[in-house]
């Protein structure tokens, strides 16, 4: 899971004296908390939850404003993912994922930091709590929203007063500097990547975890969406899948090459190096080739249908399945001994 574990020894979760801090540095504008004299507590995750809740209906008004909200965002993944009893009352009794998919579905500035908060719900390392936050996306309409966005359908945007949602190359003053204009280019690329990993990250996480006995019949839910619309969905992740391949072989290359250049004096150790060239690799794109290969073969085992076409698609394309195959396998191999790392063997043993 992408989410730091800083808030996992907290022995609870709960605001009992206003001369505790909140957990979010700009909370500033969060309830008080109740005296001690009330004997009452407040939970500190319930008062993220009323604190992001806002912005389903509107964006921030200006930059600090939207610094805020991340930082609102930021403090709900830690504190809500810090432990296995915060995951299920974040998902479970706090309507947590319910809350995100309607800030998503507005398509507003919330939207990528909700996203990027389902991803870490989903994902959570305990599988009981990966399961759970699973059903509630499918039973709070998510198959409405995340997967069309795989097409650029529904994209969150940015706020106009920040730099990935400011577009003007002008204002009343004069034009805008080259500076700036590159500034405000680079974060909108930002923006799109980051939402897009988070895309990925969802539909790994379902699944993942979405099972046949998975209420509302999430399971054959889940495979129509790769099999409507003429699989375009389904194509739409061969496409990336041999892109993130691309993006990371490339990243592996400039680092053993850099490596190469480096090592004039003396040799950099044959194991560290392997290792150092498989981390540029998986922060370039190939954590999410392995990633979205497990959600290919997913969609192959469960529909016939898919299986043909991504077949056709990649042969179309000079590839083959032995590329989903490889992508799973290396995947695998990073994992530890776990339900997590059985499944990725089971889509093996069945591709």
């Amino acid at each position: 899971m992408r989410s730091s574990n800083l808030l996992a020894n907290l022995p609870a979760l709960a605001f009992t004296s206003p001369r505790h801090a909140p957990l979010c540095p700009y909370a500033y504008d969060l309830p008080l908390p109740p005296s001690s004299s009330e004997k009452k507590n407040t939970d500190g995750i319930e008062c993220l939850l009323q604190a992001v809740a806002p912005y389903r209906r509107r964006d921030p008004q200006s930059p600090e404003e939207a610094e805020h909200l991340e930082n609102l965002f930021t403090s709900l993944r830690l504190a809500g993912t810090a432990r296995t009893d915060h995951v299920s009352h974040l998902v479970g009794e706090l309507q947590g994922v319910e809350l995100m998919i309607r800030i998503v579905g507005k398509g507003g500035h919330g939207g990528a930091p909700a996203l990027r908060t389902l991803a870490d719900m989903v994902n959570d390392n305990d599988e009981r709590g990966g399961k759970e936050a699973a059903a509630r996306i499918i039973s709070a309409g998510g198959l409405r929203i995340i997967p069309p966005m795989l097409m650029g359908k529904g994209i969150p945007r940015p706020a106009p007063c920040t730099d990935a949602g400011n577009s003007s190359f002008s204002t009343k003053e004069g034009k805008i500097s080259i500076k700036i204009q590159r500034r405000r280019r680079r974060e909108r690329e930002e923006h799109r990547t980051a939402v897009r990993s988070d895309i990925i990250y969802i539909l790994y996480g379902l699944a993942r975890h979405i099972a046949s006995d998975t209420p509302e019949d999430a399971r054959d839910r889940f495979l129509l969406k790769f099999t409507e619309d003429a699989c375009a969905k389904a194509d739409r992740l061969v496409e990336l899948l041999l892109r993130f391949d691309m993006a990371g072989r490339a990243a592996e290359a400039r680092y053993l090459l850099n490596a190469q250049e480096d090592d004039n004096d003396e040799g950099e150790d044959e194991e560290n190096l392997t290792a150092g060239a498989t981390a540029a690799r998986l922060a370039k794109g190939g954590d999410l080739f392995h990633r979205t290969a497990a959600v290919l073969g997913f969609v192959c085992i469960g529909s016939r249908r898919a299986h043909e076409f991504v077949l056709e698609r990649l042969r179309v394309l000079g590839s083959g399945i032995g590329v989903v195959k490889v992508a799973i396998m290396e995947f695998s191999d990073l994992l530890d001994d776990s339900p997590h790392r059985d499944l990725l063997l089971t889509y093996l043993d069945s591709l």
